[in-house]
């Protein structure tokens, strides 16, 4: 069978990452199960080491960014790179199919933002949004594209609230969240209520790889 991992916390204070094994024997006496575990903690810990020194920008689970831009060139690109490293995608948009071509379709789950019952998509209902986004993976990627499109389509007070849901929603179930967003369609003051709940998308600086990170 496919092995499970788990996180324990341990009484002496410290977190263990668990591997285990379940498996299935026939005996004189009949069928017993059984289950083999192994402490991964330090694998894990070098593939998270790796991880970050593969990305390209600073992006940490349990935050939510705000790329400002007129076209998600950025916010893309940002988004491919935590889907490169591991993290499972999922993209929420209302861009022409070209814009797919980028983003590798295998790795991430994409949505079609719209009001119709067409394949895979997903209504811009508030409420609906935060209830799918709930059932995240920890450490799963989000990419809102087109984030203009419910903003057309919900009043700015219910944008805004749901903005800050979904800061909570980040940081509850380690999610990364990019909001990729048009300045130029809101005033000054209600982009800067909405920058108060994100963080920008920065380059990281590059570092060598040791050879024990390699191994």
């Amino acid at each position: 069978r496919i092995p499970l991992e788990r996180e324990f916390h341990r009484p002496d204070g410290r977190d263990v990452t668990v591997q285990m094994q379940l498996f299935s024997i026939r005996t004189e006496k009949g069928r017993m199960t059984g289950c083999i575990s192994r402490d991964i903690t330090e694998r894990i810990k070098a593939e998270i080491e790796l991880r970050k020194q593969l990305m390209r920008y600073d992006l940490k689970k349990g935050i939510q960014y705000l790329v400002k831009e007129r076209t998600p060139n950025l916010a893309v690109d940002a988004f491919r790179d935590i889907v490169k490293v591991g993290h499972e995608g999922i993209l929420i948009s209302r861009s022409p199919g070209g814009f797919y071509k980028k983003i590798n379709k295998e790795l991430v789950q994409i949505f079609w933002l719209s009001e119709s019952d067409v394949e895979n998509s997903i209504s811009p209902d508030l409420n609906e949004i935060i209830s799918f986004l709930g059932g995240c993976k920890t450490g799963t990627a989000l990419l809102f594209d087109r984030f203009d499109y419910l903003i057309s389509k919900n009043q700015y007070e219910k944008i805004l609230i749901f903005i800050q849901d979904l800061n909570e929603l980040a940081y509850t179930k380690g999610l990364i969240v990019i909001l990729s967003l048009d300045p130029s369609i809101l005033t000054s003051k209600q982009l800067r209520l909405i920058e108060k709940e994100c963080r920008e998308v920065e380059p990281r600086l590059m570092t060598k790889l040791t050879e024990g990170i390699l191994e």
